[in-house]
């Protein structure tokens, strides 16, 4: 398991688990589920209630085309900042977002890695976001590269050694 060491403003040295790339891409699909489907919840409320002026024209571009990735980032965004740098398929995970300056995240930290999500997550269809956790030394999507974060494990990995 990889570590990283943050230095906190108290000259404080903590060691966390940085997630793997694997627990990053189930806490995305987790994340995607939950989103999807409270986007066919609000389809339904929204086709049963207004029903033809869905369909219509920009109507149907906004609500079939960017609602849903409108949703995602608002999503990542509010779950981030109410929740202690956790989403549900974070939470789910046992990883959060931490800032490697040992500060806490901000919300324009949280802002810029939702942002970045339609980049290297949503456009790319997730491929950006693989390489760049896969191949950076603290495993960091461009949001994170962006924001001054990573994602850390919340349950430390049990090892033993014997010395």
């Amino acid at each position: 398991m990889e570590t990283i060491e943050i230095l906190t403003s108290q000259n404080v040295r903590i060691e966390y688990d940085l997630a793997s790339l694997r627990d990053r891409m189930l806490a995305f699909s987790i994340d995607v589920v939950v989103v999807g489907i409270s986007y066919l919840i609000l389809v339904s409320i929204l086709s049963a209630t207004i029903g033809g002026l869905v369909n219509e024209g920009m109507n149907g571009y906004f609500v079939y085309g960017l609602l849903p990735v409108f949703g995602f980032m608002v999503y990542q965004l509010s779950c981030e900042v109410l929740r202690d740098g956790q989403s549900f398929g974070k939470s789910e995970m046992s990883i959060k977002v931490i800032r490697l300056d040992g500060k806490e995240p901000s919300l324009s930290d949280y802002l810029l890695r939702a942002a970045f999500h339609l980049v290297d997550s949503i456009l790319c269809l997730g491929v950006v976001a693989s390489l760049l956790v896969g191949s950076s030394p603290k495993r960091q999507r461009l949001g994170d590269l962006t924001a001054n974060t990573t994602v850390i494990r919340t349950l430390p990995s049990l090892e033993f050694q014997l010395e």
